[in-house]
């Protein structure tokens, strides 16, 4: 199988997005896809920045709204990894409880750069 068929995969062989059916979903427009790539390049950052402080102010409602808006920028790629976390990181904070969350946002980041860089090829040249 190709690259585009797999997707990328990180060392570990799991698959950091899914490009074959996010191609499916968006008709094999790779124009559009290169701009949901460059939408969650510039917005994403953003979001992770208000989990984070919305983590340390203690504030969960706060903490839901980010985790719930960067699961949705995630969740075009297929992203499922990523997308569990921050589903995780969303149900913790509906329920109030964020004591969980350090750990859940610490593995957010790493899974946002992750699939940042697995999505860098696709990338519009400029």
């Amino acid at each position: 199988m190709s690259r585009d068929q797999l997707g990328s995969r990180e060392s570990s062989g799991e698959v950091v997005f899914d490009l074959e059916g996010t191609l499916r979903r968006l008709g094999d427009d790779r124009g559009l896809l290169a701009d949901l790539i460059q939408l969650f390049a510039e917005d994403a950052p953003g979001w992770l920045e208000r989990l984070n402080g919305s983590m340390s102010a203690g504030r969960p409602a706060e903490v839901r709204h980010a985790a719930h808006a960067l699961r949705g920028l995630a969740a075009n790629f297929g992203a499922s990894r990523l997308t569990g976390t921050l589903f995780q990181l969303e149900e913790a904070a509906t329920a109030g409880t964020i004591d969980g969350g350090p750990y859940l946002l610490k593995e957010a980041q790493r899974e946002t750069q992750e699939l940042q860089q697995a999505l860098s090829p696709y990338r519009k040249s400029e």
